[in-house]
């Protein structure tokens, strides 16, 4: 962690006062694929993480700048329920645990071709179940 804190302090810092900059994703692409590649059944994280990190990133991030909005990233959620159910946990987790974390980001490799098998009725139920979530 003392690695990951300098490089989110100096980075961060960096970007303190930006009127431009106005959010960071804090985390990006952390759940694993299927429950075959994660140890962690109930938010899914990747090998090596564990939601007490997680929380911890996200508190020390909000030392250096809670000036800005933050989201936890996550890609190809649209259809994917077991990771979107540990995303959604992990969300909530860090929520009632004092996280700042202002909203979700929502990362889609939308093709609208028949080579990628969209599932609009999971994406839809993923944008209502994020609209359930009090995040303020």
């Amino acid at each position: 962690m003392k690695q990951l804190k300098q490089h989110v302090s100096g980075v961060m810092g960096h970007y303190k006062n930006s009127p431009v900059l106005i959010s960071w994703d804090i985390t990006n692409e952390i759940i694993a694929a299927n429950p075959n590649a994660t140890s962690d059944q109930v938010y899914g994280l990747l090998p090596g993480l564990t939601p007490e990190y997680i929380l911890e990133l996200f508190k020390f991030a909000a030392s250096v700048d809670s000036t800005k909005l933050f989201y936890l990233n996550e890609s190809s959620m649209e259809g994917a329920l077991w990771r979107t159910d540990r995303w959604l946990a992990l969300i909530e987790y860090l929520k009632n645990n004092g996280a700042k974390i202002d909203g979700a980001g929502v990362e889609s490799h939308l093709w609208f071709s028949t080579a990628y098998n969209f599932d609009a009725t999971g994406f839809s139920s993923l944008l209502k179940r994020l609209n359930k979530i009090r995040w303020v």
